[in-house]
């Protein structure tokens, strides 16, 4: 029979799902912002800035969801607490990365 304890599944299930919807975000604001920042450059963002925007800005929020579950992970008391740990610095580092691509466009 099996003696693991529910709780436990349920936990690493947060701090997986954390890790992986903070990866994305991170990868999405990355490319989305290299691609603006481009454009800027070229002269080109203007027919594709306010497109970038909406995918970068739901891009983030992947982030903030992904930190969110992190840090439930890392409260919920999951044994592993890297995979926790891991998910809400990307999430934070998604979230900051959008907001950077922004002032740098801006400014």
């Amino acid at each position: 029979m099996d003696q693991r304890d529910p709780n436990t599944n349920q936990s690493t299930t947060l701090g997986k799902s954390g890790l992986y919807l903070s990866i994305a975000a991170v990868a999405f604001v990355f490319g989305l912002g290299l691609c603006a920042i481009v454009g800027v450059q070229q002269g080109t963002l203007i027919g594709g800035g306010t497109v970038l925007f909406i995918c970068g800005a739901s891009s983030a929020f992947l982030g903030v969801i992904g930190a969110i579950l992190g840090g439930a992970s890392l409260i919920s008391g999951e044994n592993p607490r890297g995979v926790g740990i891991t998910g809400l610095f990307l999430g934070i580092l998604g979230v900051c990365l959008f907001f950077f691509v922004l002032s740098a466009i801006g400014g």
